[in-house]
């Protein structure tokens, strides 16, 4: 397996799962995976759907800090509680909580500057089955089945893990999954290149605790400005996994055409309460101001114009104030 990108982001997944506050319909009667044990999941963004087994679940939120490749489906067999995305690259908090009869598919799409060269990579197969040449300990995501495949122009890394009590049946349910995935070509937001920041980017983000009391921190909401070298119509970001866009009318600069060289917004709940953006009080209970410095990883997805995007990504430091 090729070195995943180094954690700076998540991108957080549209999840439809049974058992778990799914809103989709049913699916459709005449697709041989169609039965009353499956439930469709679908990522309008991302361009996938797939059948998910009754009682298992997808995750709603990035499981880790990486952006590049980027999270596309998470599936288990039990429940995962997790507030906040894992700080290395790997699942470990998901990995922790499964059962030993339990199962969990997590997938991941090769973007931005993980982009892999889509015609080296394999054909999907018509069937996916778990290789046992595949098993193995992997850099960041430990011990697991792996299949990596292209479809419609797109490069796709799965892990499959089995707690040591999995049986068969599990086993065929996740190859299930697999087989009932499908894959559209990416939109133009999911299409989006990587770039380097300074490529984009006129300064660094001003990234801020926005609480109404200085240099308070227990309103759990932070500002994030961006300036770029030239106008967008809009820009979309994530702050340590969580997203947010940069659309707030009274901190943004002025609209030309509907296009903007300033952008901010603001993320409540930001993780500054727990999580790996909390600060250490340094100026009493529930203050900061910045003694012990805090930095967090920031991604932007930046709309040059409505068919044509990039990203960019790069860490900040927090400052204890904004405005």
């Amino acid at each position: 397996m090729r070195p995943i990108g180094h954690a700076i982001l998540g991108v957080t997944a549209l999840a439809l799962a049974a058992g778990c506050g799914a809103t989709g319909g049913p699916a459709p009667t005449s697709a041989p995976e169609a039965t009353a044990a499956t439930a469709t999941w679908t990522s309008r963004d991302a361009g996938l759907t797939a059948r998910v087994p009754r009682g298992w679940r997808v995750s709603a939120q990035p499981l880790t800090a990486v952006s590049s490749p980027v999270q596309r489906l998470v599936v288990t067999s039990f429940p995962v509680r997790q507030r906040t995305p894992d700080p290395g690259c790997g699942p470990a908090t998901a990995l922790r909580q499964m059962p030993a009869g339990g199962a969990m598919l997590f997938l991941f799409e090769y973007r931005g500057p993980t982009r892999h060269d889509v015609g080296r990579e394999p054909r999907r197969p018509r069937h996916f089955r778990l290789d046992p040449r595949t098993l193995g300990t992997y850099e960041c995501l430990g011990r697991s089945y792996m299949v990596r495949f292209r479809d419609h122009g797109r490069v796709f890394q799965g892990h499959v893990y089995l707690g040591p009590e999995a049986g068969a049946r599990t086993r065929r349910s996740v190859l299930r999954v697999l087989d009932s995935l499908r894959v559209d070509r990416a939109t133009a937001r999911a299409a989006a290149t990587w770039v380097a920041p300074g490529r984009v980017l006129a300064e660094t983000p001003y990234l801020g605790v926005a609480c109404r009391e200085p240099n308070s921190f227990v309103c759990d909401r932070v500002g994030l400005s961006v300036r770029l070298r030239a106008p967008a119509t809009a820009v979309s970001a994530t702050i340590d996994g969580r997203p947010l866009e940069l659309d707030d009318a009274g901190w943004s600069g002025p609209a030309h055409d509907g296009r903007r060289l300033v952008l901010a917004g603001f993320l409540h709940p930001a993780g500054l309460l727990s999580g790996p953006l909390a600060p250490q009080a340094d100026d009493g209970p529930g203050r900061w101001v910045g003694r012990r410095p805090v930095e967090a990883g920031v991604g932007l997805t930046i709309a040059v114009t409505p068919t044509h995007y990039v990203r960019t990504s790069l860490r900040v430091r927090l400052a204890p104030g904004w405005g």
